[in-house]
C-alpha cells in the first residue's frame, strides 16, 4: 500500500524537527499548536494506541495528508520538507481514521519526494 507523509531530509517530521530559524521556528509551533483538537486527534486518539518508537505518522492519500496540513503548504517548503511516498505491507499499518501509523520505513521503498507547495496547490 502507498502512504505518504511530510518528512525532511533526515526522515523528520514537522512536529519533530528542530531549526535554528526563529521565524521557521515559530511557525512549525504555530502549526502544531493549531493542530490540537478533534479535526488533528492525536494518534492514540485515532488508532487507538500510543505510537511506538519506532513507528511514523503518515496518511493512506494525499487529500488527508492535503487536510491535515492545509494552510502549510509554504512554510513547510520553507522549512525544507518534502511530502514522501513509500510502499508498505499493510501488515505494518495501524489505521486511523485521519492518519496511519507505520512501522520503520527504513525498512521499505521510497517511491517518491515532492516539494508540498506544487502538491497542495
Amino acid at each position: 500500500m502507498l502512504v505518504y507523509r511530510i518528512e525532511n531530509a533526515n526522515k523528520v517530521g514537522p512536529y519533530q524537527s528542530q531549526t535554528s530559524d526563529t521565524f521557521l521556528a515559530q511557525n512549525l509551533s504555530s502549526m502544531a499548536e493549531s493542530h490540537m483538537g478533534s479535526h488533528h486527534p492525536t494518534p492514540f486518539e485515532d488508532c487507538g494506541r500510543y505510537i511506538r518508537a519506532y513507528e511514523y505518522c503518515a496518511f493512506e492519500s494525499l487529500d488527508k495528508l492535503s487536510y491535515w496540513f492545509a494552510g502549510y503548504a509554504a512554510i513547510l517548503t520553507e522549512c525544507g520538507f518534502s511530502i514522501v511516498t513509500y510502499e508498505v505491507p499493510e501488515t505494518e499499518i495501524t489505521f486511523g481514521s485521519f492518519q496511519l501509523l507505520v512501522a520503520d520505513l527504513a525498512y521499505f521503498p521510497l517511491v517518491s519526494r515532492q516539494v508540498p507547495i506544487e502538491v497542495f496547490q
